[in-house]
């Protein structure tokens, strides 16, 4: 959770002091409606710090009102991929599969990225298949390395990466070149390079680029920047008005 206190709340210390009653229900009444304040800024500027693709984010924004005995609102995101996006961190495969990188999988920038699509059923359909990076997916060998560092090569019969090379790992699982997930698409062409120059092969694009974590080193969501902005323009205003209305209801 990230945490601010504003500062430089002379009057509202004062107005405590003479009616701590009124002032603390105002308190908590203008943290609430600061809350909502920047809760309204946050979902306004998502679309300058993420693309969009549909409400979900913003309806993630959530706040939690304070009342007179914490004077504490909360402001946030109930999505916990939101956190990554505020403070930065990293982003692992779960159950030993990869996390998959959107490259071609969608037709436009702003495309959702439907369950058909993803990488689990892309690969059920024909003509969808891994293959390491760099190869365009034409190689049709596995090269596998012995404990010794000698290579062996056997051919590519499921899913294992043709053209990926694997090495036995310290901690005695394989490890692989990255990889992606390409699609075959369109009629055959001739090639003018490469392993298969001078013949018609099909072409290919990738969808998915396949990684075991990724780093979030630069975080996008401002969530701090724009409340600690709206908090120190918006409270004082709030409490004076909601201390004023607590005064008159108290008469």
């Amino acid at each position: 959770m990230i945490r601010f206190t504003l500062s430089g709340m002379a009057e509202v210390r004062k107005a405590m002091e003479a009616s701590p009653k009124q002032a603390s229900y105002a308190a908590a009444r203008a943290l609430t409606d600061v809350a909502q304040d920047i809760q309204q800024a946050v979902i306004r500027d998502l679309p300058e710090m993420f693309t969009i693709r549909s409400g979900w984010v913003a309806k993630g924004i959530r706040i939690v009102a304070a009342n007179p005995t914490s004077l504490e609102a909360v402001i946030g995101s109930k999505d916990d991929f939101m956190e990554r996006q505020a403070v930065g961190g990293t982003k692992e495969a779960e159950g030993g599969g990869s996390v998959a990188v959107p490259v071609g999988a969608r037709p436009t920038r702003t495309a959702m990225t439907r369950p058909g699509r993803w990488p689990k059923a892309l690969l059920a359909k024909s003509g969808k298949f891994i293959a390491p990076l760099g190869t365009d997916g034409l190689y049709m060998g596995v090269e596998r390395f012995r404990s010794d560092g000698s290579a062996k090569t056997r051919r590519s019969t499921s899913h294992a990466a043709p053209g990926a090379k694997i090495r036995r790992g310290d901690r005695g699982r394989d490890t692989f070149a990255t990889l992606g997930v390409w699609e075959r698409f369109g009629g055959k062409v001739k090639a003018t390079k490469g392993r298969f120059a001078g013949q018609k092969r099909q072409r290919i694009r990738l969808l998915y680029v396949l990684k075991d974590e990724i780093h979030i080193d630069n975080p996008r969501f401002r969530l701090r920047e724009i409340a600690e902005r709206v908090a120190k323009e918006r409270y004082l205003p709030a409490f004076q008005r909601r201390f004023a209305e607590a005064i008159a209801s108290a008469r």
